[in-house]
């Protein structure tokens, strides 16, 4: 008997947009546990890759160091070191690299996915890829490097929720450029895409992050804080209290410091 994987994905969703963090990732755990009982590889190395993911938003990178760890080898013995999916193992784990400021391991494993995914027809695999690298890339200050990869990356999807996603680091790139005016001017794009169309994307608090950091540099303080709030709420309403969420509390802090010492 295989476990239905496809039900899965669709209460995941529905979890997503309605339940808190915390009955999220229970009901991850209940479903993995459900396909071990099975011995479902395939739905094993899906969910795993799925709550892997989640803590890795939350900045659960230890966690999700264990999880990517035990699933990249049963993805190897699966599917091979030359598929897709060991690719895909790849991106994600290089993702919870630079959350975890292991910017040269994330280059790395993103060059090794490259490889796989030149012999793969699929675009937006291959432009995940360069998104992440562009992180990466910005991570260790090579700045040229990351404005190439995401360049590339928006050029191969055309879906308006992936450009979106392509812009957010694009404007991260013009902000340690110093196009400051610039970096504004497409943020508020897509600050608007997410406000009316896609308003429950996580993505979104990104976008309202990154804005905070183009207002702070501009000595927009209140904007900043503004808009700093407006993405610590979204955190928190879909995660709880975890590392991003006092990231931006003290980011928060250190904003209401710099106006404090304007004035």
């Amino acid at each position: 008997m295989k476990y239905d994987l496809v039900n899965f994905y669709e209460n995941l969703k529905i979890k997503f947009s309605k339940s808190s963090a915390n009955e999220i990732f229970l009901y991850m755990i209940y479903e993995l546990k459900e396909a071990l009982k099975l011995k479902d590889i395939d739905s094993i190395i899906f969910i795993a890759n799925e709550l892997a993911s989640f803590l890795r938003v939350k900045a659960d990178t230890k966690n999700a160091y264990k999880i990517y760890k035990i699933i990249k080898n049963l993805t190897v013995r699966k599917y091979g070191c030359n598929s897709s999916e060991y690719a895909t193992i790849l991106l994600n784990l290089a993702d919870v690299d630079i959350v975890d400021k292991n910017y040269n391991e994330a280059i790395k494993r993103l060059n090794e996915s490259e490889s796989i995914l030149q012999n793969i027809d699929d675009n937006y695999l291959y432009a995940t890829m360069l998104n992440n690298r562009s992180s990466a890339y910005r991570g260790i200050k090579e700045y040229k490097k990351a404005r190439e990869d995401i360049e590339k990356a928006i050029k191969l999807v055309n879906s308006k929720s992936k450009i979106a996603i392509s812009m957010i680091n694009l404007c991260e790139v013009m902000l340690f450029e110093g196009n400051f005016e610039e970096a504004l001017s497409e943020i508020k794009k897509v600050i608007n895409y997410y406000k009316y169309e896609n308003p429950t994307d996580i993505h979104y608090a990104n976008a309202l992050s990154t804005a905070a950091n183009i207002y702070f540099k501009l000595k927009d303080f209140d904007k900043s804080i503004e808009n700093y709030s407006l993405a610590y709420d979204k955190f928190y309403a879909k995660f709880g209290e975890c590392e991003i969420t006092k990231l931006l509390k003290r980011n928060i802090q250190n904003v209401h410091k710099e106006r404090e010492m304007s004035l």
